[in-house]
């Protein structure tokens, strides 16, 4: 039998979702070490804010207005986040 483990990504803890933790790491390039541990939705909240930024930056933003968005939408994400913990019931970040 097949040792299951725990996702721990947010999305998927709330049940809006069902994404395995190691296709978050496989797709953002993230430390397999984080998967299947709250460690997940910091780590991978950390690299979509990276590349949001660079994105808008390539799209013509200016690195300031840049910033403040991705500022915005990490503190609305963490809000989420957090949220979700109460939901689920469990911490789901750290």
């Amino acid at each position: 039998m097949e040792d299951k483990q725990m996702n721990y990504n947010y999305l998927t803890a709330i049940g809006k979702m069902q994404i395995n933790d190691m296709e978050i790491v496989e797709e953002l390039g993230l430390d397999p070490a984080v998967a299947y541990t709250p460690k997940i939705n910091s780590a991978a909240l950390d690299r979509a804010m990276e590349l949001a930024y660079e994105g808008h930056i390539e799209n013509g933003m200016s690195p300031k207005e840049a910033k403040d968005i991705v500022a915005t939408t990490k503190q609305n994400t963490l809000e989420s986040i957090r949220e979700a913990e109460k939901l689920a019931g469990m911490k789901l970040i750290k």
